[in-house]
């Protein structure tokens, strides 16, 4: 339009960035989520087809176990988890439209651009809090508290789990089937490290089934809390970044999460990976009797480290740009996410 005055690139940016899957509420999750409730209770019993999305299915004999009520592994499985999807999309989509807007204005954050990224940071910062601690109650009642590594193969192969174990890994391939949606369908704005994150959603939609039903559900539990930890702290501290921190603030929680992440990530997940390298095709020759077919021993172990070993790959590229902001902090400037655009650094810049 003549006479009118060009855009800046960083409101250029912003306008790339805003797209109504972003800036509106998404009333289907909620009616999804109810529509598949109000089915349930209209006739409450087992035999009800939507049981399985809402409950958990095939529990074990109560004669056939020790303690409490273990449960089997099957197909309804998938109803479960397509169900819990919808559930964390709803949360989602409450948590960034209802519930961020009021603390990002009280946090200090009244930018719209940065008020989006708050919420969908929140988001994280809740659930993967949530669930860590979740994971942590789960993992102190197992042979693998706090990463005890001989206890991964006690009860080995974990054909039935309990009722908290089986909901916390269900709920969590939700999340992972979630965060793909997200990703391959573009609700969010991509950062420099979207085929880094593509490649990691790949691998672990491969490794969840998997895992899962190769009945070694106690490597998962040892993988996913460090990852939950660590992904909690790194959204919780980008809360704080779009507030605009002090120093005060920002440099030691920067230092705590660079050290947990390191912790967590690397040591952690380093002598995860090597007990599965070392240790785990032993132990399903001798418990699946396959000694006389160490082909599906050599198969199943070189897929699975493959794909924890992907994973370790890809916290080292990421560690390696914690560590890029790691030199920049050390010369005084506040940390940031150097997985942003060039965009968002402008829109940052210009605020």
């Amino acid at each position: 339009m003549a006479g009118a005055k060009p855009q800046s690139q960083a409101r250029r940016g912003v306008d790339k960035f805003e797209r109504p899957t972003e800036h509106s509420s998404q009333p289907i999750f909620y009616v999804s989520v109810a529509a598949v409730l109000a089915g349930y209770y209209a006739y409450p019993h087992k035999t009800n087809p939507l049981y399985p999305a809402i409950f958990l299915s095939y529990p074990v004999p109560t004669s056939m176990t020790s303690t409490q009520t273990q449960y089997g592994k099957g197909p309804k499985d998938l109803i479960y988890v397509g169900f819990y999807t919808l559930v964390l999309f709803a949360a989602r989509d409450f948590i960034r439209h209802y519930v961020s807007p009021v603390l990002a204005r009280s946090w200090g954050v009244h930018d719209a651009y940065k008020q989006t990224r708050f919420s969908q940071e929140l988001y994280q910062a809740v659930y993967f809090a949530s669930m860590a601690a979740f994971g942590l109650y789960i993992m102190r009642g197992t042979p693998v508290w706090f990463f005890n590594m001989p206890g991964l193969f006690v009860g080995f192969p974990h054909r039935t789990l309990d009722a908290g174990f089986k909901a916390f890994y269900l709920i969590q391939s939700a999340n992972w089937v979630q965060q793909a949606a997200v990703t391959f369908l573009g609700l969010e704005k991509a950062r420099k490290d979207t085929a880094v994150m593509v490649s990691h959603h790949i691998v672990t939609l491969t490794a969840i089934p998997l895992i899962y039903n190769a009945h070694m559900t106690s490597f998962a539990l040892a993988l996913i809390i460090p990852h939950d930890i660590s992904d909690a702290l790194l959204a919780f501290g980008k809360c704080i970044s779009y507030s605009g921190p002090s120093t005060l603030v920002a440099f030691p929680y920067f230092t705590l999460f660079v050290s947990s992440w390191i912790y967590f990530r690397h040591y952690v997940g380093s002598i995860t990976f090597w007990t599965l390298l070392t240790k785990y095709k032993p132990a399903i020759t001798t418990v699946y009797g396959w000694e006389n077919e160490q082909w599906k021993a050599t198969l199943l172990h070189g897929l699975v480290v493959s794909l924890f070993g992907a994973l370790q790959i890809m916290n080292a590229y990421w560690l390696s740009l914690i560590l890029k902001v790691v030199a920049k902090a050390a010369s005084g400037t506040i940390p940031k996410d150097e997985r942003e655009s060039e965009d968002e650094v402008e829109i940052e810049k210009s605020n």
